[in-house]
């Protein structure tokens, strides 16, 4: 899965859109899976930082960038629409976080 990720990313030239890490949790995990994967440093002067995940996930949509790590719902029609690699990053450390922090705002 990470050479899919990694050739997806550099197979197409132009700006990279990924939420940013700052404040966005989608972010951070975008931002630490391309720092597992060895491709931050690289992929880094091309990426555009959204507002947060929605704004993000438009902008791939919509072809204003070349690609992007956004979230994806699985049963929505424009998944046949774009060229995609699907990557799960539910394993990553900020999302791990924030799934923490829900639990304890939960209590």
């Amino acid at each position: 899965m990470a050479a899919d990720v990694r050739e997806a990313l550099a197979a197409r030239p132009g700006r990279i859109v990924i939420p940013d890490p700052r404040v966005a949790p989608m972010g951070a995990a975008a931002r630490d899976a391309l720092a597992r994967l060895g491709a931050w440093p690289r992929l880094r002067p091309r990426l555009v930082h959204a507002r947060n995940a929605l704004q993000a996930r438009l902008m791939v949509e919509h072809g204003l960038v070349a690609g992007g790590l956004v979230p994806v719902g699985c049963d929505g029609p424009h998944l046949a629409e774009v060229r995609y690699a699907l990557v799960k990053l539910s394993d990553a450390p900020a999302v791990a976080a924030l799934g923490a922090r829900l639990a304890e705002d939960a209590r």
